[in-house]
């Protein structure tokens, strides 16, 4: 089952940057929509949101290695590269949605229900961007620090 973080107006169309994350048991997008905030990049994101809400979600199943949430923040900090993440962009009527190709079956999210984040369903071109792509370093480091057996395609460098 596809799983937004937080329910964001589906029916209006706005650009706007996501990251699609593990959660214990599920995959989950975390979605900005350019129209119900101010427009920051995906490293902003990562470090005022992504990482914290991660935090609230893992920090019971790694208590054993990290025993204090900011010892788990500090560990998620810099993996801002880890996960799939993407930027929808508008081009006069239509929309182009940025992407690292990250997207596998077993994460059960598809490019349908991103778009409808957007409030861009049918709308949307989806165009490979090399610095969307997830960087295998900050990938398999969260692989470590979640415990995470599921892996996705990574690149081997970052920009």
């Amino acid at each position: 089952m596809e799983r937004a973080v937080a329910q964001p107006n589906r029916a209006a169309s706005s650009e706007g940057i996501f990251y699609l994350i593990a959660l214990f048991r599920e995959w989950a997008i975390m979605p900005v929509r350019f129209d119900q905030q101010s427009e920051f990049g995906h490293t902003d994101f990562w470090e005022q949101s992504v990482v914290d809400h991660l935090v609230t979600q893992w920090h019971s199943k790694v208590i054993n290695t990290f025993p204090a949430p900011a010892e788990l923040r500090a560990a998620l900090l810099p993996l801002v590269y880890a996960f799939p993440r993407g930027r929808v962009v508008r081009q006069g009527d239509q929309f182009t949605v940025y992407h690292g190709n990250n997207l596998k079956p077993f994460m059960k999210m598809s490019r349908r229900f991103i778009e409808g984040d957007f409030g861009i369903q049918g709308r949307a071109t989806w165009v490979f961007d090399e610095h969307e792509q997830c960087v295998a370093h900050d990938r398999d480091q969260m692989r470590e620090v979640l415990g995470l057996k599921q892996t996705w395609p990574a690149a081997a460098v970052s920009w």
